[in-house]
């Protein structure tokens, strides 16, 4: 099974180690799990929330996720990975729109909190190079290559469920033509 997941954040990491308290928080976390014939099985969707950081009004105004919002209605980290975890001890590959970014936050919030990254023995696969790949596309973001792809755009973008809805439609899209493994 396919485990499709996305993120919003904090922010950008930069050049800040993965420990550091100064990398990006997850704000949102959200994961389907399809069939390898894009059958959903399951799906979660989960506001973290804030454990002494802040959610910045620039990203905000990206994802509409507040340090109030958060702190109202947002889950302990702690649980929130171990849902990820969950899901990915069902899931043969784990796929993302640029997943070493999603990949990472995961990570980061693991080793903040001294637990092992839920996905860590999980095959990764990026969506987005496979879209380059397969169609001759530059690296695009994931809202212009849905809009490309569907003519559309991305309902519920910037939002982690979203996100992964959007990865899992294109998934689905190039594997009908182009017959990808996982």
């Amino acid at each position: 099974m396919n485990l499709f997941f996305d993120t919003e954040t904090t922010g950008l990491p930069g050049d800040v180690p993965l420990d550091s308290p100064a990398y990006p928080w997850p704000v949102e976390v959200a994961g389907i799990l399809a069939t390898s014939t894009g059958s959903m099985v399951s799906s979660f969707r989960m506001v973290i929330k804030p454990d002494g950081w802040t959610i910045s009004d620039d990203v905000v105004k990206i994802h509409g996720i507040d340090t109030g919002y958060a702190a109202k209605f947002g889950m302990d980290l702690a649980l929130a990975l171990s849902v990820v975890a969950a899901f990915a001890q069902q899931a043969t590959t784990a796929l993302a729109w640029n997943v070493s970014f999603d990949y990472q936050i995961i990570e980061s919030a693991a080793l903040r909190l001294k637990m092992p990254n839920p996905l860590q023995d999980v095959p990764l696969k990026d969506v987005m190079s496979e879209t380059s790949n397969c169609l001759g596309l530059g690296r695009m973001s994931l809202a212009k290559a849905y809009d490309w792809m569907f003519k559309q755009p991305v309902p519920a973008a910037h939002t982690a469920l979203g996100g992964a809805r959007a990865c899992q439609s294109i998934w689905r899209k190039i594997n009908e033509k182009h017959e990808l493994p996982g």
